[in-house]
């Protein structure tokens, strides 16, 4: 028997003449063993498997390394707290009332260039050259004049550049314009249709000059200028294109003026409050088909009888200030009678009205959406019927006889209310505060002042109120501003508040 190795497999195998070689059969013949066992010089081995150090691995995964982890949260000492909510409030040093006029601003109202520009220019009026109030478009020459006007800067250097093709215009209490400026108005206003001279020491001449040069004039206000006289502005009313004119408080005007305004004129609102009109006025005013507003308020002269002729020449009045006047129950009776469309109605101060006529006010006024009985003594209480749903301003401040029945009343029938005065009034108490939140759900205005009785539980009530925007309780002996501050502290509305203090504080 002989022995060799197979080589390539890794191991030694015997062969012999009866063998077994990896499977194959056994030799059955010397041929068969010859070629199953060839000699070991013929031997051809296997090509060896490539050395490892030839694989070529497939390329492996992105490392790792690659990802980029989130950053880490801040340690809690970096932790920075948010700023505190602003306050509701910012205190106003008195006067304690902004202007009306006054602008505010915000993130979606932001003052344009031009509007910043005319704000500093009337700032310095100086800055602004003749020429270039000349050359100016008539929208910057309109913004230049409204900025001039809002600072009271305006002059009579500045006034006649700036007025060319301008329709509105006002001078109210521009002290540096003259009588000399007001007469440039008459030359260069052609355009003119409304014009407030309000408080200006205004002479005859200049407005004979004004009225001669401003043909289109259609509105033109006069209040409190003092030097002007009956005859001058007669002689205005008389060339027939006035709407509206505002008289009030020159006390030099009497009929004469009032009389031609109402013959010549086709006037929508007259305004004569304080002057010296009387019952002569009143019996040869022509019917006033047109006349919707009409204000006498503190005119002492005429009388009641003379008021109500005047009420039955006015069926389409609107707006009816009688306030401090003669009027009396039976004034308030032909309003009920003669004024169907009426919805505002001021009755302030008027001390023979009694609270006997007032139901058939309401129930003749159905449109009446504002009732002012403000210091009338005589009103105890107020009894509402159907119509006293269409009421959104009620003001009966210091009515001291008021009953506290006539809150649980408006409590109960006036559910559109948004204006409530009740300055003064000593009946009311938390509890009635509470009615009337609940049943006037809609408020907005509110004045409590000088209510005595009361406390910090009625200002929660009133913080609950979702319109609230307007709260006054100035003068209330039991409360104090912290209090008052911290009760309505919740109050996302509210925009304008009066302490205890008289303090106001705006939003």
């Amino acid at each position: 028997m002989s022995l060799w190795l197979l080589q390539g497999i890794g191991f030694t195998v015997p062969i012999g003449d009866y063998g077994l070689v990896m499977g194959q059969r056994n030799a059955a013949s010397p041929s068969d063993a010859a070629d199953l066992n060839p000699p070991p010089s013929s031997f051809v081995p296997p090509l060896p498997h490539p050395p490892p150090s030839s694989f070529v691995p497939p390329p492996p995964h992105p490392p790792p390394a690659s990802f980029v982890p989130p950053p880490p949260h801040p340690p809690p000492s970096s932790f920075v707290p948010p700023p505190p909510h602003p306050p509701h409030f910012s205190i106003v040093p008195p006067p304690p009332q902004p202007p009306p006029d006054a602008p505010r601003y915000s993130a979606a109202a932001f003052p344009s260039l031009s509007h910043l520009s005319a704000q500093c220019l009337a700032a310095v009026p100086s800055a602004l050259s003749r020429t270039a109030a000349c050359l100016a478009p008539l929208p910057v020459r309109a913004q230049l004049l409204g900025a001039f006007s809002r600072h009271k800067s305006l002059s009579d250097e500045i006034l006649p550049p700036l007025l060319r093709g301008v329709t509105e215009l006002d001078l109210s209490d521009c002290v540096h314009v003259t009588c000399a400026g007001l007469a440039a108005i008459g030359a260069a206003g052609g355009a003119l249709r409304s014009l407030r001279l309000d408080g200006l020491s205004l002479s005859d001449e200049a407005l004979a000059a004004i009225g001669a040069g401003c043909a289109r004039l259609a509105a033109l206000s006069l209040r409190r200028c003092r030097r002007v006289t009956d005859g001058c502005v007669a002689a205005v009313a008389s060339r027939g294109a006035l709407t509206a004119l505002d008289l009030s408080f020159c006390r030099q005007l009497g009929d004469e003026a009032a009389l031609a305004a109402l013959r010549h004129c086709p006037l929508a609102s007259l305004l004569v409050d304080g002057t010296r009109v009387s019952d002569a006025l009143l019996r040869h005013t022509p019917p006033l088909g047109r006349l919707s507003v009409l204000s006498l308020h503190g005119c002492r002269a005429p009388s009641e009888a003379a008021l109500r002729a005047l009420l039955r020449l006015s069926p389409r009045l609107e707006c009816l200030r009688i306030g401090g006047t003669s009027a009396a129950d039976a004034t308030v009776e032909a309003i009920a009678e003669c004024l169907p469309r009426l919805r505002l109605l001021s009755l302030e101060g008027c001390a023979a009205i009694s609270d006997r006529a007032l139901p058939l006010l309401l129930l003749g006024c159905p449109s009446l959406t504002a009732l002012d009985v403000s210091r009338c003594t005589l009103v105890h209480a107020l009894r509402f019927h159907h119509s006293s749903h269409s009421l959104c301003e009620l003001q009966l401040s210091h009515c001291v006889g008021l009953a506290p029945a006539t809150l649980v009343e408006i409590a109960e029938n006036c559910e559109a209310l948004t204006t409530l005065w009740l300055e003064g009034c000593a009946v009311l108490n938390d509890s009635l505060v509470f009615q009337l939140c609940q049943g006037c759900a809609a408020l907005e205005r509110i004045s409590f002042s000088y209510c005595d009785a009361i406390t910090e539980r009625a200002i929660f009530y009133i913080a609950m109120l979702r319109r609230i925007a307007q709260l006054c309780v100035g003068g209330c002996a039991q409360l104090y501003d912290e209090q008052v501050i911290t009760a309505v502290s919740v109050c996302n509305t509210l925009r304008a508040l009066m302490l205890p203090s008289l303090r106001q504080l705006w939003q």
